[in-house]
């Protein structure tokens, strides 16, 4: 069990992962916290790690041209993607309330599991 908490206060998000639950991370927020604040809870996982023998460490930037907001990302992508596939995948989504139209690809190293 696990949670994600996203405290704002203004500009400033802090995003704090915890080994609680959602009910847990509530209370502790409400006793503590200022600000606003979301609660993500993993209930499940989404896809496998078994026979994975390459991947790519990949951390870009992506912003939105038009209003200058940008914001960063890094995950471990698929070993047969190469930066074109991974640009053309996070152009036109909306992450971090940036619509993205340009996509910086800063690093991207490849990773072998044995």
């Amino acid at each position: 069990m696990k949670v994600l908490i996203k405290n704002a206060l203004g500009d400033k998000v802090v995003n704090s992962y915890l080994p609680m639950t959602s009910a847990n991370a509530v209370t502790l927020m409400d006793s503590v916290c200022e600000g606003t604040y979301k609660v993500f809870e993993e209930l499940s996982q989404v896809g496998t790690d078994t026979a994975v023998v390459s991947a790519n460490d990949c951390q870009v930037q992506v912003r939105n041209s038009t209003t200058g907001k940008k914001t960063y990302l890094r995950f471990i992508a698929k070993g047969a993607k190469n930066p074109d596939e991974i640009q053309t995948a996070l152009t036109g989504l909306t992450i971090n309330g940036i619509l993205v139209d340009e996509v910086v690809i800063i690093a991207f190293r490849p990773m072998a599991f044995a």
